[in-house]
């Protein structure tokens, strides 16, 4: 900690250290129980290629059962975060929220557009809709149906930006294509320096494990994502509480 944090510096919290022998999964989910945690941040270890969908991992697991927040940051060249003396800087161009327009996405709206709020940056909605899967020779049947729902998350996304008006400056984005590659190829191309997305999986037979998707995007970015469960919307009164 004393290593990782500049020295003399007014605003670092209270520490407490808490060393468990077990599964790491199970004992990080246990001590955020235990201590009542707002959220979990963890490091991920930014494997490249095939490694990076191996299952198994610490941070997969923790996704698949966690009823509070993850914030999972990766190891890159570039921090958007400066640890000052005076305070943290947050050198962040945007957020990038990825919605499906589900309950659960309302729950990581509202993470989103509180932290958008407190670091005074810009928020970038996006959805992704996901192509029709039909053979390719039948592709140019479906073409108008992707179309449509191009254009009605849109119109949705706008709606949602006309409410959140007064409240943060916002972006809508519509991609076509498999969710948690294009969430991943936005945060890049928009130079988002965080991500927020809800944790779910779809539902029905032969859809992703809870978190899989979550952990699609966290594998793919370079940047840290901050997954919000469904049940972890009811803490954001004392973060938005908080604000200087």
């Amino acid at each position: 900690m004393k290593a990782a944090l500049p020295e003399a510096a007014a605003w670092i919290p209270e520490t407490a250290f808490d060393v468990r022998i077990g599964d790491p999964s199970e004992m990080i989910l246990e001590a955020a129980a235990h201590e009542h945690a707002d959220l979990i941040a963890m490091g991920t270890h930014g494997l490249g290629g095939f490694r990076t969908f191996l299952l198994g991992s610490t941070t997969e697991r923790v996704l698949r059962r966690t009823s509070t927040a993850v914030l999972a940051v990766p190891l890159v060249k570039t921090q958007s975060v400066v640890l000052e003396i005076g305070r943290p800087r947050f050198d962040l161009h945007r957020i990038l929220m990825g919605t499906d327009f589900s309950e659960v996405s309302t729950a990581a709206l509202r993470w989103a557009t509180d932290l958008a709020q407190q670091l005074r940056v810009p928020l970038l909605l996006s959805h992704i809709v996901t192509p029709v899967a039909v053979p390719a020779r039948w592709r140019s049947y479906v073409a108008e149906v992707d179309e449509e729902r191009t254009r009605d998350a849109r119109a949705r996304l706008e709606t949602l930006i006309r409410q959140l008006k007064e409240t943060v400056a916002s972006e809508a984005v519509v991609s076509l294509g498999r969710p948690a590659d294009s969430i991943a190829s936005i945060a890049e191309e928009r130079q988002a320096g965080l991500i927020v997305v809800g944790l779910m999986g779809q539902r029905g037979a032969g859809s992703p494990c809870p978190g899989s998707i979550a952990y699609r995007v966290l594998c793919l970015a370079h940047v840290p994502v901050l997954v919000v469960p469904p049940h972890a919307d009811a803490r954001m009164a004392p973060l938005g509480s908080r604000r200087e």
